[in-house]
């Protein structure tokens, strides 16, 4: 029986250690050979300290993990391939294109503009998510930025912030997501240290004070169950865990209560160790001992066996009335349930692969889904779906502020004009995508960097149609044609329209309630009366005509209205030319 109270800290990797991991001597040959690279690479730039750094990123990519050979690799080969001193043809050769395929994933990852991932969170997973076909670049470069917030004093002021950030912003969802639970507690808990630190010291001693009398409660509590389990024949490991520091504040902030109102501080963790087609089973049969033993609450019962969490976890969890009247949360899992609970998905390379390592088309599908959609999606639709059905619809491109606009596959530099600011749409000549002038047919590209050109009097045109790829934008492309296209046809009948003139400093109200005559229709006339259209109600400033109807008499119409086309094609000769009374002032 194990009663552990805090996580173990991850333990110091040796290089013969790594070369254990594997038994073929090839593995071996290929470790050695890039171990040796890097040693290489970090003696050139003195630096002692890189390749501890790299066994301790191994260790969680292996131990934490389970990404098997070629990830390894990669994080070994990185500096080198970053120095220059393989090539990305020759690191194909020698070590795999799988492994090229990962330093240049995590080098672009590295290269992202994040400065504004608090606005765009959920834009930056999706970009994080769509950027690479192979989703373990995202992890490796989630277990190099784990080792960093665990080393946070090695580095500067300025760049302690970027971490920081960045894992609680982008990095924590994302392993919370993928059910890397005991990943995204780690990471939870550094950042809050971080940057809450009084609050996260305070409850810290509050634990250490309180220890002894849980530990002395835990066991008592642990003892009647551990006996009854043994008589049933049921080998299970009882542990008993912690609650972490963040998430016992939430319940403080939530409840507003004190720590000492908190009740369910601990949880205790019942695990099968037999792992066979009965778990489920059995599982239930420690479920009935257990609340045997201690009154449960029917209300607190969830079960995550029959019905698993959309990231795979599985396990009973109850509330029981424990000595003393308190309330006391048990798990109950096998010992596979437990894998899954800790790692997640990366489990699945534990118990998929049988040691040999395979690329699961099907499981990546999963965890992109996941990633894409935290809520509200079926785990079986999840890991039946074709990959290329979920994943070739969004990209994401960011602007020259570090925005992220999402896109759909295929648009444009015009369908990002118009996305952006209808305006800039119809006055946008081109774009820069990533430092090269492209024009306005260009397809963006997932990750692109764009800054729109634009020409202050440029009209729209109809080669734009066949440029545009989103309805919609077609769409408002076709209006603004059309608006065009009656302004041309106005002037060649007997009106022409002077450009858009400023507001006039009196109040629109005065305008509309007809206090003034601030419109001029056909100069040569005096005094016409005149009502402003309803369906698309002008205002100074805006491109203006007169038309004359049968009951109502003269009516006042934006050039831009949507029933212009069909007033000018119908009735051209009831059309008079009309303008705001200050332009007239202004000659």
């Amino acid at each position: 029986m194990n009663t552990a109270i805090s996580i173990t800290p991850p333990e110091t990797l040796t290089f013969d250690n790594l070369l254990g991991y594997w038994d073929l001597n090839d593995s071996k040959y290929l470790l050695r050979k890039s171990f040796g690279l890097m040693l290489n690479a970090a003696a050139s730039d003195r630096e002692p300290g890189h390749a501890q750094m790299v066994l301790d990123t191994v260790h969680i990519i292996l131990e934490e993990m389970n990404l098997g050979l070629k990830p390894v690799l990669c994080c070994i080969l990185k500096n080198v391939a970053e120095k220059g001193i393989l090539s990305p043809d020759n690191i194909a050769h020698e070590f795999g294109e799988t492994v090229r395929i990962f330093i240049e994933g995590i080098q672009k990852l590295e290269q992202l503009d994040t400065s504004k991932y608090d606005t765009n969170q959920e834009n930056f997973i999706g970009l994080l998510v769509t950027l690479f076909d192979d989703i373990r670049v995202l992890l490796i470069r989630l277990a190099m930025r784990l080792y960093d917030i665990r080393h946070l004093e090695n580095y500067s002021l300025d760049k302690q912030c970027i971490i920081v950030g960045e894992s609680r912003m982008l990095y924590l969802p994302i392993a919370q997501r993928l059910g890397l639970y005991q990943i995204k507690r780690e990471l939870e808990d550094l950042v809050m240290r971080y940057i809450n630190f009084p609050v996260y010291q305070q409850i810290e001693r509050k634990l250490y004070e309180t220890k002894a009398n849980r530990d002395q409660y835990t066991a008592d509590f642990i003892s009647p169950i551990a006996q009854r389990l043994a008589e049933n024949g049921l080998d299970c490991e009882i542990k008993s865990r912690v609650k972490s520091i963040p998430s016992i504040y939430r319940k403080m902030t939530t409840q507003k209560v004190d720590f000492e109102k908190v009740y369910d501080i601990f949880a205790i963790r019942i695990i099968l160790n037999k792992t066979n087609e009965n778990e489920t089973a059995d599982c239930w049969k420690i479920y009935s001992i257990a609340t045997d033993i201690y009154s449960p609450n029917p209300n607190r019962l969830r079960d995550w066996i029959s019905f698993p969490k959309q990231n795979g976890y599985e396990s009973l969890h109850t509330t029981v009335k424990g000595q003393e009247g308190r309330w006391v949360e048990i798990q109950i899992r096998s010992r596979r349930m437990d894998d899954f609970a800790e790692k997640g998905y990366a489990a699945h390379w534990k118990y998929k692969s049988d040691g040999k390592e395979i690329i699961e088309a099907d499981l990546f599908t999963g965890l992109r889904e996941i990633l894409a959609h935290p809520a509200g999606v079926s785990l079986e639709k999840l890991i039946t779906r074709e990959k290329m059905a979920l994943y070739t619809d969004d990209i994401f491109v960011f602007t020259p502020e570090g925005d992220l606009k999402k896109l759909r596959l295929g648009y444009t530099v015009s369908d990002l004009a118009k996305e952006i600011i209808n305006e800039t749409g119809l006055t946008c000549t081109g774009a820069i995508v990533n430092g090269k002038m492209v024009p306005l047919k260009h397809t963006l590209a997932n990750g692109d960097t764009v800054k729109l050109l634009t020409l202050k009097n440029r009209k729209p045109h109809k080669d734009q149609l066949e440029i545009l790829k989103r309805t919609w934008n077609l769409t408002r492309l076709k209006k603004a044609l059309k608006i065009e296209a009656v302004r041309e046809t106005i002037s060649g009948i007997h009106a022409v329209f002077s450009p858009k003139e400023s507001h006039f400093p009196e109040s629109i109200s005065n305008i509309k309630a007809g206090k003034e005559d601030f419109v001029i229709i056909d100069p040569t006339v005096k005094s016409l009366h005149y009502q402003f259209a309803r369906c698309c109600d002008p205002t100074p400033g805006n491109s203006i005509f007169a038309f004359v109807s049968i009951t109502q008499g003269i009516k006042i119409h934006r050039t831009s209205c949507a029933n212009t086309h069909q007033l000018i094609k119908k009735y051209p000769y009831r059309v008079l030319e009309a303008r705001w009374k200050e332009n007239e002032k202004s000659h």
